[in-house]
């Protein structure tokens, strides 16, 4: 579809540091016995359920002569453990551009919003990999014309994760959508002269932002 290649990417640009992981000694109150617990925050074994559970998200924000993109990608989720996470993923994104500034003289307008569940895997304290189910709705508007369509998808993606504080962490990952929906925002689909779908291939998902956990 044509209105994908008029989708603009933005992401927050973030410090990297090397994560490593903390080692706690949590005396049983005999001389010879300590317990010794690896973790990539605190006593994974004496935290609180509240102090589990995180929200955060992505701010997008890009422009230039005749265009403008704003984007936004608030999180919630839960650490059954140190390895994983899961949680609820939204996304809003709107794009436009002016007709003075379009190859055609007709304005473009695109919004697209989502909502969908993600699982993430921590092998190591500054990587993960992470799969979503994303149900897409958008409309994009050409001159007077107005088409709405929606889209499920399947995004795949690898992280990297760097933490400022005990309780907050930067991210950046980058992903693709692996199903081969034609209105899904994350494929550029083109069509031949009969209508029919010629082409497509997935747009590159980039997303960075924060991570900030409760009671830490």
């Amino acid at each position: 579809m044509n209105y994908k290649k008029f989708l603009v990417a933005g992401l927050l640009m973030m410090s990297a540091h090397l994560v490593n992981a903390q080692i706690t000694i949590d005396s049983t109150g005999k001389e010879d016995e300590q317990e010794i617990v690896v973790n990539r925050y605190q006593n994974d074994t004496k935290q609180k359920p509240m102090s589990r559970l995180f929200f955060g998200g992505g701010l997008a924000v890009g422009g230039g002569s005749g265009g403008a993109a704003v984007g936004v990608n608030p999180l919630v989720g839960y650490s059954p453990s140190k390895y994983w996470d899961l949680g609820l993923a939204l996304n809003f994104n709107y794009n436009s551009v002016s007709k003075d500034y379009s190859w055609d003289n007709v304005s473009q307008k695109l919004t697209t919003y989502g909502v969908g569940p993600f699982v993430r895997f921590n092998p190591v304290s500054f990587l993960f990999i992470q799969g979503q189910f994303e149900e897409n709705w958008g409309t994009f508007k050409y001159g007077s014309d107005n088409t709405s369509f929606n889209a499920a998808s399947l995004i795949g993606s690898v992280g990297y994760i760097s933490r400022f504080s005990n309780a907050g962490s930067y991210f950046f990952s980058v992903g693709m959508d692996f199903l081969h929906n034609q209105y899904s925002p994350y494929r550029d689909v083109d069509y031949d002269q009969n209508g029919k779908v010629s082409s497509n291939t997935p747009i590159p998902i980039i997303r960075g932002g924060v991570f900030i956990y409760l009671h830490r």
